[in-house]
C-alpha cells in the first residue's frame, strides 16, 4: 500500500475490529474512516464510538480489521486510561 489512509477508506461498515490478541472490540461504524482515524462502534468496553488512529491497524481483510494493540492499550489510548 502506498497510501495506507487511502486504502483504509475502503474498509466497510460493520466489519469486526479485533485487538492483537484476537478479541473482538467492536465494528467499523457507519462513519468509517475520518481524517486519519477509524471510527469503531462500541462493545461492552466502550460507552461511545471511539476513534482509532490508522497507525493502530496491523491489517484488514474481508473477515475483519486487526489492530496492533491489546484491548487494554486501546482503552488507554482512547479513554485516557
Amino acid at each position: 500500500m502506498n497510501d495506507p489512509a487511502a486504502a483504509a477508506r475502503n474498509i466497510p461498515q460493520g466489519l469486526p475490529i479485533y485487538d492483537s490478541q484476537g478479541n473482538q472490540l467492536g465494528t467499523v461504524s457507519s462513519l468509517g474512516v475520518l481524517n486519519n482515524y477509524l471510527v469503531m462502534s462500541k462493545r461492552a468496553l466502550f460507552r461511545n464510538d471511539v476513534s482509532l488512529p490508522l497507525r493502530t491497524i496491523r491489517s484488514w481483510d474481508a473477515q475483519g480489521v486487526y489492530l496492533n494493540l491489546t484491548r487494554q492499550e486501546v482503552y488507554d489510548l482512547t479513554m485516557g486510561g
